[in-house]
């Protein structure tokens, strides 16, 4: 779809940035497990700060498309037929996780973890291969897994970023106030996700899906022990850090804004 943008097959496009690794380097910063355990708005309200600040973020993107907005998704967490309620519960935990960079991060914590695909997680669980998978609370509704896994432990990790971008050709063909109207919606596309797809989730879910009655149980980490993970996983942060410096992108910078947005606003 990216490579369409480009050539413009396509004039406006949605592209999930995990399934291009490397295009989009400056964004995995909002994938950096630990780092966004805030909730979706607080992180669009960081996004939005960092990009503002850095133009590195826009320069990421091919000259050839017109960048319109970037959003976070759902957070994951970990969903599993046992509960783990404390960071030393993972250890010996078998725990499919949907990315490379989620599985090496709970691996930190004693896990033993592997990369499976999503429509996968139901089975896996059923057939007993895996004691939890790390997911967003979507492929819990879409792939049903509530059946399988009873115990929901909340660790907040973004799993990545999605991009609205249009052909420059066709960015072009709008007069200019009409670019200045569509680049205002910049929010916009943000806020109708957490609105519109993220809320209404979330209230099917927990209202409809997940209630104790029916034998679900949601497991939030004590906050010393959500420092603790943080803590743990910031050699991953600094990683990234320097992988980008030596890109020529800021990336220590980045980090370190991140880190203080979110906790700034997470205290608001």
């Amino acid at each position: 779809m990216y490579r369409a943008l480009e050539e413009g097959t396509l004039d406006f496009g949605f592209i999930w940035g995990p399934l291009t690794p490397g295009a989009f380097p400056l964004s995995d910063v909002f994938s950096l497990p630990g780092l966004f355990t805030c909730n979706i708005a607080t992180a669009h309200v960081v996004l939005n700060i960092l990009y503002d600040k850095y133009p590195q973020f826009e320069e990421q993107f091919s000259p050839k498309v017109k960048f319109i907005s970037t959003q976070v998704h759902l957070r994951t967490h970990i969903h599993s037929t046992v509960p783990i309620r404390s960071l030393a519960d993972f250890k010996g935990k078998v725990i499919g996780c949907q990315s490379d960079t989620i599985a090496k991060a709970l691996a930190k914590f004693g896990a033993s973890t592997s990369v499976i695909d999503q429509v996968d997680f139901y089975m896996s669980g059923e057939r007993g291969v895996v004691d939890g998978v790390a997911c967003a609370w979507g492929a819990v509704g879409v792939f049903k897994l509530h059946e399988v896994y009873k115990y929901h432990t909340i660790i907040g990790f973004s799993p990545g970023t999605s991009h609205y971008l249009f052909n420059r050709k066709t960015w072009n063909k709008f007069a200019l106030d009409e670019q200045a109207k569509i680049e205002l919606l910049r929010p916009w596309f943000q806020r109708a996700m957490n609105e519109g797809c993220y809320a209404a989730v979330g209230m099917a879910l927990w209202d409809e899906v997940l209630p104790p009655e029916k034998g679900h149980e949601i497991i939030a980490l004590p906050d010393k022990e959500m420092k603790e993970m943080r803590d743990r996983l910031r050699p991953m942060w600094n990683e990234w850090a320097e992988e980008m410096e030596a890109k020529g992108y800021p990336g220590k910078a980045i980090v370190k804004d991140a880190e203080l947005l979110v906790e700034r606003y997470s205290e608001l």
